[in-house]
């Protein structure tokens, strides 16, 4: 084949791959409809039978929209596979959400989404297309039968669940958003002035002169853009009037209400995040996966208390499989059609080989590499399918999959190292399609089940794959142990010259932390990444890591006011903990903070607990559940804890921002006396106002988390501990512990939004802290003091994952004793006890460009929070964070 650069950087991609990757870039977003009808229509033939019968109800539905969706191969396919008539369809899972309600999937689809403007808008018209057919005969069926409205019922019975609505009429009045914070005079002011008022209260030139250093302008010119984007927004849904357009804030406040309870908590009507078992699919085949749930069916005792539920289970494994069956068969019907009408001999015989794959995989075991690949693609495919599109079902192993069939096509010479190569760009390019990073996450590397390494040539040839495609927003997880050869640490530190795809992780500390909650020493060391950077074993696990947790900012300012957060005014949602006022010292403030982490730790659970029955007894994926090890063995979906391991999950994010503020309380109130309790907390009411040379102190003198300044660091590792111990006193209802994780997914800008300033001097609305990264700017010591504060802070048992970013110049990695140099440096990290540290190796300057310029950038890859993501596709405010981290020149 020819070969063609790439869009970016300097190696060459087969001109198959480089069309591929255009493509994949430049396709339009389409919503396909096929899925949401066939579920539609199979839950309202099956009525209350279908409650009776969850799984069967979910497998009947899928086979329906198997039979029905579009199947597509591209003019450059080789492996086959799509979810839809277009290469970027996305599918709603219309069960789970709220459609008549908050989250109304016409109106706030793309508010869900982290996008910029252009790339709402595309979701916007896609949405549009099919607007009417939803209004008019889908979305009224819905009401009161979703998960997310079953799941808020669930919260309101066990007394979790109170609306707390923000008092956002439209958006011009800003004002009423922002004065939760304590700014009630100055948004007042610039609310006023900046709607044109010359008389009124806040229009006269006393009121411009309160106005410094930009704000009026800045005002003026974001409600500017507030009236076209809402008219844009009436225009492209075809509304009638702004009127109804201007409604929209009233329902993102509801829309973040119920998925941010007091935001505070964070618990969404999805599960995903989970590692599908791919190798039983390899092993078994959906066949043989089919013939065991036939045996189980005919070994089951009537007189089980569960023989209903493992009947309806297993009786719906056999249809899901099956669907699979016909899936793959209508693409080899496909291909052998497009067959015999190319007049191109070459593209003649690939169409035939795929026929032949696909009536093959993934019912059968594959018997090659391209078989195993297009089997893993394919079960892939459904599986997305199966769930909608927040699925985040990572591939996991990869490299450990199909390794044993590349070493026999190698040995048999039915494969070269540059077709393997080539099929696995193919395979990142199609994972890429996602829109949501965790699919495009791939596990390489580190230990097997014998503690051996189990690096492979495959997983260099992922590495490799990766440099080459420059950036797709996919991620390859690289695991490290001991046992790692440095030659390949150091071709993963090399990947960062190019793209900011990879992530490192410790195999020591990770399978010591899985083991710690539960994992047999063999499948811990087994274990793949999901979603951003959570670990989780491999196919063997229930374990969903993401989308339950609360953010520590938030428990700050409760242990500061007694319980109570301004956003949610006078109501108290924490402990009634002491006035701060009369604490005598640092020690009683953090006695409020770990009472109120306590009371918070305690609901969270609780939430997700009824979250979870919600799925097990209306939402299962049998489908899922049949490659998941002991879901067959045990006759139970997976939602009804009958996988091997079945662990909750609770979160934090923002905690450098938590351990700052503790230690600028201790330094400023406690050690230094330069301020009061009163003082300092008089200040935060007024974000600073007229205390701005108390905030500069706070923010340039306080000891900063990320500088190995233990007087910082000390704090965040006794933040871990205490979040930590206290999730250790719950478990799930399926049966395994709750697992702890340190990750922001680009929710810290959220978290920022509704949390008033902090002590470390931060003010009101500004982001948060990302991950358990230090906040943007404070790191002033150094990378290797980044990391030493880090490993600090980790050590604690966050067996379901931490999140560490660090933005380098990538001038710094231009020679191989600069490569030598950060590998020596990850190495050094590794054994101080660091989880995971992930590079941003792109300039300041790029960045800025790529804003201005996206057209020019369009693969540009950058790490948002553990995950990859295109960059010109990322909203501005996340671009303007990233652009905001520290950059490191040396190490």
């Amino acid at each position: 084949m020819g070969a063609l650069e790439t869009l970016s950087g300097t190696a060459l991609l087969p001109e198959r791959i480089v069309r591929l990757k255009e493509e994949a870039l430049s396709s339009p977003l389409h919503i396909d409809l096929a899925r949401i009808r066939a579920y539609t229509r199979v839950w309202r033939e099956m009525g209350e039978e279908g409650d009776r019968n969850p799984c069967l109800r979910a497998a009947l539905a899928l086979r329906e929209t198997l039979r029905t969706i579009d199947v597509v191969i591209g003019e450059h396919d080789l492996i086959v596979g799509s979810k839809g008539k277009s290469l970027m369809t996305d599918i709603i899972p219309i069960e789970r959400y709220n459609f008549g309600g908050a989250c109304n999937v016409i109106y706030l689809l793309p508010l869900y989404i982290a996008m910029n403007p252009a790339t709402q808008r595309d979701f916007i018209q896609a949405l549009k297309e099919c607007r009417e057919e939803l209004e008019r005969d889908i979305l009224p069926f819905w009401r009161n039968k979703t998960a997310q409205e079953r799941k808020l019922e669930a919260w309101r019975k066990e007394g979790l669940y109170r609306p707390f609505i923000l008092p956002l009429k439209n958006p011009l009045d800003m004002a009423g958003a922002y004065r939760a914070f304590g700014g009630r005079k100055k948004l007042r002011d610039i609310a006023s002035v900046a709607r044109g008022g010359s008389g009124g209260k806040g229009g006269t030139e006393e009121d411009r002169g309160r106005l410094k250093g930009g704000r009026l302008e800045e005002a003026r010119e974001a409600l500017r853009r507030m009236r076209r984007v809402w008219e844009e927004t009436r225009v492209a849904l075809g509304m009638s009037s702004l009127g109804k357009a201007l409604r929209l804030p009233s329902r993102v406040a509801t829309f973040m209400n119920e998925w941010f309870p007091d935001y505070l908590w964070f618990s969404g009507a999805m599960q995903g995040h989970l590692i599908p078992g791919f190798h039983r699919v390899l092993e078994m085949g959906f066949e043989g996966i089919a013939e065991t749930a036939r045996k189980n069916l005919a070994r089951l005792d009537g007189r089980d208390p569960d023989f209903h539920r493992r009947r309806d289970f297993l009786d719906s494994v056999v249809v899901a499989a099956e669907a699979v069956g016909e899936f793959a068969g209508r693409y080899a019907d496909l291909a052998e059609r497009m067959a015999a009408e190319t007049g191109d001999p070459s593209r003649r015989g690939e169409l035939l080989a795929i026929a032949e794959r696909c009536r093959r995989v993934p019912m059968k075991p594959p018997r090659d590499f391209l078989e195993a690949l297009q089997s893993l693609y394919l079960t892939h495919v459904a599986l997305i399918i199966s769930y909608g599109f927040d699925n985040v079902f990572s591939a996991g192993r990869v490299d450990q999959y199909l390794y044993p069939y590349y070493r026999k096509d190698l040995e048999e010479g039915k494969i070269t190292r540059e077709l393997a190569l080539e099929a696995l760009e193919e395979y990142l390019i199609k994972i890429s399609r996602n829109r949501f990073f965790g699919p495009n996450n791939v596990t390489v590397g580190g230990l097997d089940k014998g503690g051996r390494d189990a690096t492979n040539e495959l997983s260099y040839l992922f590495l490799e794959a990766l440099e080459n495609l420059g950036g797709m927003g996919n991620g390859l997880s690289v695991r490290i142990s001991d046992r790692t050869p440095r030659d390949f640490l150091l071709r993963a530190c090399a990947v960062n010259r190019r793209t900011a795809g990879v992530s490192l992780f410790n195999d020591q500390v990770v399978v010591r932390d899985l083991v710690a909650d539960g994992y047999s020493v063999e499948d811990a060391r087994n274990y793949s990444i999901v979603g951003c950077v959570e670990p989780h074993g491999t196919g063997d696990s229930y374990s969903p890591t993401a989308l339950n947790g609360f953010w520590l900012a938030g428990v700050v300012e409760m242990a500061l006011n007694r319980g109570r957060r301004k956003v949610t005014g006078s109501r108290r949602i924490g402990v009634p903990t002491p006035d701060p006022r009369d604490f005598r010292s640092f020690q009683e403030v953090k006695e409020a903070f770990a009472r109120q982490l306590s009371l918070v730790m305690e609901r969270a659970v609780r939430m997700k607990e009824a979250s979870d029955r919600v799925f097990a007894d209306f939402f299962p994926n049998p489908l899922l559940s049949s490659t998941i090890e002991g879901c067959l063995e045990s006759g139970m979906d997976a939602t009804r804890g009958g996988a091997r391991y079945n662990h909750g999950c609770i979160n934090i994010q923002g905690l450098g921002t938590a351990a700052d503020s503790l230690a600028a309380i201790r330094w400023a109130v406690f050690d230094e006396r330069i301020v009061t309790m009163d003082e300092l907390l008089r200040a935060l009411d007024n974000d600073f106002r007229g205390h701005e040379s108390l905030r500069q102190t706070l923010l340039r003198k306080a000891p900063k988390y990320g500088n190995d300044d233990p007087r910082a660091d000390e704090i965040a590792e006794w933040i871990s501990r205490v979040f930590t111990g206290e999730a250790k006193k719950y478990r799930s209802f399926r049966g395994g512990a709750y697992r702890c994780s340190c990750v922001s997914s680009a929710t810290h800008l959220v978290e920022g939004y509704f949390c008033p300033a902090t002590p470390d001097g931060r003010r009101a609305l500004e982001p948060v802290s990302n991950s358990m990264s230090p906040t943007n700017g404070m790191e002033r010591a150094g990378l290797t003091a980044v990391l030493k504060s880090a490993a600090a802070a980790g050590n604690a048992d966050y067996s379901d994952g931490t999140a560490l970013n660090v933005r380098i110049n990538p001038l710094s990695l231009r020679t191989g004793e600069n490569v030598e140099k950060l590998a020596s440096l990850v190495e050094a990290y590794f054994a101080l006890g660091g989880r995971h540290v992930q590079l941003n190796p792109v300039d300041a300057g790029t960045l800025r460009d790529a804003q201005a310029h996206p057209e020019k950038y369009p693969d540009l890859t950058v790490k948002v929070s553990g995950y990859s993501a295109r960059f010109v596709e990322l909203p501005r405010a996340l671009q303007d964070d990233i652009i905001a981290r520290t950059e490191f020149e040396e190490f």
